[in-house]
């Protein structure tokens, strides 16, 4: 399990995420999160620290009602290894 704690930019928008990736390791050795039914594969809970969507955490990027939350959840779903410290949702939708 590792987590990262980002800054998401968008248009007029910027504010900080923690994101949080399970891998099927993970979960191989964790039995609750098998209980949870995380099973194989890898997982990325977004939890955005900022906004309508403050304080809440999915795995499902596509559960978000907004362009920036969905966009940088795939992203980070994605490219996990080159997430450093931003998420410009503008440069990856090539705005």
């Amino acid at each position: 399990m590792e987590t990262k704690i980002v800054i998401i930019k968008d248009r007029r928008t910027e504010y900080g995420a923690i994101l949080t990736r399970i891998t099927s390791a993970d979960c191989d050795k964790h039995r609750i999160l098998r209980q949870a039914g995380y099973f194989d594969g890898d997982f990325v809970f977004y939890q955005p620290l900022a906004g309508f969507a403050r304080g809440q955490s999915h795995t499902d990027p596509f559960i978000w009602a907004d362009r920036t939350n969905s966009t940088a959840h795939m992203y980070a779903k994605s490219n996990w290894d080159n997430i450093e410290n931003v998420i410009d949702v503008q440069v990856i939708l090539g705005d």
